[in-house]
């Protein structure tokens, strides 16, 4: 008897897509108030397409090459690839991988180097874009996540550190980049687990946005920098976050690129007003990294298709039951019997 099971498919068609003419659109949407969504003015290009996910891009700072995240085996690795080439080259080979939840790439201003948070425990490591061996770059110190200013003056790190079986998170700062890393003055944390996303210093080096959820929530902040010239201000605090939004920043330093429910979205961050950019039919739009023109994006892309088959026992092909666009999954078998029917679950035997 053939018993149907459930099949798990990952559809990465686009696993990293650049729409290549979106500077028309972007003019408008950062200086006006943009008309209603029109895809087809966007032109997608597919980049990264292997079966394996492949996510969180970083535009290297001549806009030349792309950095991203792909599963390798059990783990996420560092990967490059230029534009104009055929194949990426894998730059890490990390027992334990590369933190894929807030380890985005982080390029050196000078494009030699990037930088990345390795997993168990989290570090934050460098390593040469020719390749070679990664460095810790504080050695021994818990970094969850992590961003370099334009300048490459000064690192902002979010560090969650448990002492006396309490978790405390807070932003620090290594200045100049490097250097033994200070708390932020005055203090920006709280003594509870943050899970936080996104952390990425304006390109003028003003602000440092922060995206994390905690307990009653997911919030937004701009964090002044240098310390002192203002106060850290919460954006969005009026829209329901149901997730922490990953974002980037346009090269103007007051707009956002953030990626929430499933799509992109531009937002203004002096009248935190956001505007839908994508409306992906299936599956979800992710990771959006800026090209530093502003002209481009890349973001991840990606879908779960699970379809109910038939596997015969006597080794001849897998038979789809039910294959739609929809989830199916849980299959359940029907008996008739005298007094009506019931249900159990499928079970191989």
């Amino acid at each position: 008897m053939a018993a149907p099971v459930s099949r798990h498919r990952w559809l990465l068609a686009a696993a990293i897509a650049i729409p290549s003419a979106l500077a028309i659109t972007f003019a408008a949407l950062w200086f006006t108030r943009p008309p209603a969504l029109d895809l087809s003015r966007y032109h997608y290009t597919p980049f990264a397409t292997d079966a394996e996910p492949e996510i969180n891009p970083s535009w290297s700072p001549d806009g030349k090459s792309i950095a991203y995240l792909k599963r390798v085996g059990r783990q996420y690795q560092l990967m490059l690839r230029a534009l104009d080439a055929p194949v990426a080259v894998q730059l890490t080979k990390m027992p334990d991988g590369v933190d894929f939840l807030t380890g985005r790439p982080i390029w050196s201003p000078e494009g030699n180097r990037i930088f990345f948070i390795g997993r168990r425990p989290n570090r934050l490591w460098s390593v040469a874009v020719a390749g070679g061996e990664p460095q810790e770059v504080f050695p021994g110190m818990p970094i969850n996540a992590a961003s370099l200013s334009g300048d490459g003056k000064a690192f902002a790190l979010w560090r969650q550190i448990r002492q006396d079986k309490k978790f405390s998170s807070s932003l620090w700062i290594s200045s100049p980049a490097g250097a033994p890393p200070r708390k932020y003055e005055p203090a920006f944390g709280n003594d509870e687990a943050y899970q936080l996303n996104s952390i990425r210093f304006s390109p003028d080096g003003a602000n440092i946005g922060l995206s994390f959820q905690k307990t009653g929530g997911t919030e937004f902040w701009l964090i002044p920098w240098p310390e002192g010239h203002s106060a850290p201000r919460r954006l969005f605090s009026n829209r329901h976050l149901t997730v922490v939004p990953q974002f980037d920043w346009m090269p103007d330093s007051k707009h956002l690129l953030m990626a929430m429910e499933g799509s992109l979205w531009a937002a203004d961050t002096k009248g935190e007003i956001l505007e839908r950019v994508t409306a992906p039919p299936m599956g979800d739009d992710d990771s959006p990294a800026v090209s530093p023109d502003g002209h481009r994006i890349a973001f991840s892309s990606g879908n779960e298709d699970y379809d109910i088959v038939s596997v015969p026992l006597d080794g001849s092909p897998i038979q789809p039951i039910l294959a739609t666009a929809r989830n199916e999954s849980s299959a359940l078998l029907v008996t008739f019997g005298p007094d009506g029917f019931y249900y159990r679950p499928i079970r191989a035997r």
